[in-house]
């Protein structure tokens, strides 16, 4: 994993697990809120994986659904290991 990524997934993670457990959960909602709302930051962006242009705002959706499971998780590496 890119070490900026993992970075940033480490701070997401403390910050999640530092709001209380009810807030954690909400966590999907408030993203796709701001992305619906700030949709062209995934717009004016291109994913490419495996030389294969990606849906960006599918791929930022999935990612971020499979991000907002894994911060249940008790710690970052079980976290990081469940994506």
């Amino acid at each position: 994993m890119n070490n900026n990524l993992t970075e940033s997934l480490q701070k997401s993670f403390d910050y999640w697990s530092w709001v209380d457990e009810d807030s954690r959960i909400e966590c999907l909602p408030i993203w796709k809120k701001f992305l619906s709302t700030n949709s062209e930051i995934i717009r004016n962006h291109t994913i490419i994986i495996d030389g294969i242009k990606q849906d960006t705002e599918k791929y930022v959706h999935q990612f971020l659904e499979s991000w907002s499971k894994a911060i249940e998780e008790p710690d970052f590496d079980s976290a990081k290991r469940s994506m």
